[in-house]
């Protein structure tokens, strides 16, 4: 870990913050599965951790070797799970609006930073939005998780234990084995499944009834179906025409060179 993955706590140590809390979540946009926030504090005293990043670039088995060298350098820890059936019956309550998607999020983080045993004297969290309802000074940052080392290892925590939670639901429902590798997020695998199966208890519906805009195309709800609404590709024929070919899928590509059923 180089001295920059420190620099911001090791500023905020200069100002007289003893106990510095990372704050990051994992799993906000999947279409599958809950989602996770951690919050830890680190030993600022102990050695650094080699290797310790943002969670979305280190690999699987990285992130799960980094998981037991990190818990070994924290004063505290804690990390909140907040399920698929909290987020769709929290989205039933609000009906339909999608904004109770984002109440849930900033509970759950103020949850995660409540749940340490040792109140951090100061917060920095990966993002735009601060903690809610807490007297705690801190701070919102973009790309935090590139930029602190407490927030990547917030990260990670977050990270692999929702990956463990997915790899148990991949083995629970036919279909969705792929949630094994993609864990709940939007995937050709995902579009494919949710045509031929349907949606499961664990996926989201705020997300399956709303249009969605990822890098994989635009996803919308016709007659209880998912059908592809664009290609994100320029050039024909793409991945997406051969998949609509295979499963009878609807694709439109931006070209105009496919939009209709094939």
């Amino acid at each position: 870990m180089s001295y920059l993955k420190l620099e911001i706590e090791k500023e905020l140590q200069s100002q007289g913050y003893k106990y510095i809390c990372g704050v990051d979540e994992s799993g906000v946009g999947s279409f599958a599965g809950g989602f996770t926030v951690g919050a830890l504090i680190l030993d600022l005293a102990k050695p650094y951790i080699n290797g310790i990043d943002d969670s979305k670039k280190l690999t699987k088995k990285k992130k799960r070797e980094l998981e037991p060298l990190i818990k070994k350098s924290l004063i505290d820890y804690s990390v909140v799970y907040v399920s698929a059936k909290e987020i769709n019956e929290a989205y039933r309550k609000a009906e339909g609006q999608t904004g109770s998607f984002r109440r849930l999020h900033l509970n759950a983080m103020r949850q995660a930073v409540l749940n340490l045993k040792v109140q951090p004297d100061y917060v920095i969290v990966d993002g735009t939005y601060k903690v809610p309802n807490i007297t705690i000074p801190q701070k919102a940052i973009i790309r935090g998780d590139q930029k602190s080392a407490s927030i990547a290892g917030a990260s990670i925590l977050a990270r692999v234990l929702r990956e463990r939670v997915m790899e148990e639901l991949a083995t629970k429902y036919e279909g969705y084995s792929h949630w094994n590798e993609t864990y709940g997020y939007c995937s050709i695998q995902e579009i494919v499944a949710l045509n031929k199966l349907g949606a499961t208890p664990e996926h989201r519906i705020c997300f399956i009834e709303n249009t969605l805009n990822y890098k994989t195309g635009k996803i919308i709800k016709i007659d209880g179906k998912l059908k592809m609404k664009e290609c994100p590709k320029t050039k024909c024929p793409c991945e997406y025409i051969k998949y609509a070919r295979e499963y009878n899928l609807e694709v439109g590509c931006p070209n105009g060179k496919q939009n209709t059923r094939i």
